[in-house]
């Protein structure tokens, strides 16, 4: 097996690791939910949330599936692996033209910047160096925390006041469940609001000092 066989078959065993894991989530999350509606209506609201957190991953997993890979994954592609397109991992260290003459995808010149994947791990360090569409995370983060804190909320109400049977037992386990996730994107949200507030004071100082060499 040639190099270039290896580079692509390495791409699409990662493709599929990662659609792989949305479906079984998928399936987790909706088979969990399934099995709290059947039990007892007091768990329906625990129940519909985590069936549609599956549903979620499904469709995940689907457009992954369907869809072809994104400029940001390309991007890490080339960074990880250089001379290789992160398009089709077709070998372009023969393509003097800054193009793949497999799939036309232009590589980029120069220094790239991406987000790094383990940005969201508040333990790998607490200040975000290097942040994308830091607004969209902005919001996205603080949809999900405020989605956890729902679901915590309802839980905790439904273990007050009703005996510890198996239905509490199940409530209770879906509300340490979502404890640490809730805390760990509570984190997150203020060191998104952090980072902004580094870029803005940035931002100043640097169109302070552009005036003051126009002066």
């Amino acid at each position: 097996m040639s190099k270039e066989q290896r580079e692509r078959r390495l791409f699409k065993r990662a493709r599929d690791r990662r659609i792989a894991q949305h479906c079984l989530l998928a399936v987790v999350c909706f088979g969990g939910g399934w099995w709290l509606w059947e039990m007892s209506w007091e768990v329906k609201y625990v129940a519909m949330v985590l069936g549609l957190v599956g549903v979620g991953f499904g469709v995940a997993a689907f457009w992954k599936w369907v869809s072809d890979v994104g400029e940001d994954e390309a991007l890490r592609r080339w960074v990880d692996g250089p001379g290789v397109c992160g398009k089709c991992g077709y070998d372009v260290r023969a393509c003097e033209d800054g193009r793949c003459s497999e799939c036309g995808w232009v590589w980029p010149k120069g220094e790239v910047r991406l987000m790094r994947e383990d940005v969201w791990d508040w333990r790998m360090g607490w200040r975000i160096d290097y942040l994308e569409c830091e607004g969209k995370w902005l919001r996205v983060m603080l949809g999900v925390w405020l989605l956890l804190t729902v679901v915590m909320g309802v839980c905790g109400g439904l273990l007050l006041g009703r005996p510890f049977d198996l239905v509490g037992f199940a409530t209770l386990f879906v509300l340490l469940a979502t404890v640490t996730p809730w805390m760990n994107t509570g984190l997150n949200v203020v060191r998104i609001w952090q980072y902004m507030r580094r870029s803005e004071a940035g931002e100043r100082e640097l169109g302070g000092s552009c005036r003051e060499r126009e002066m």
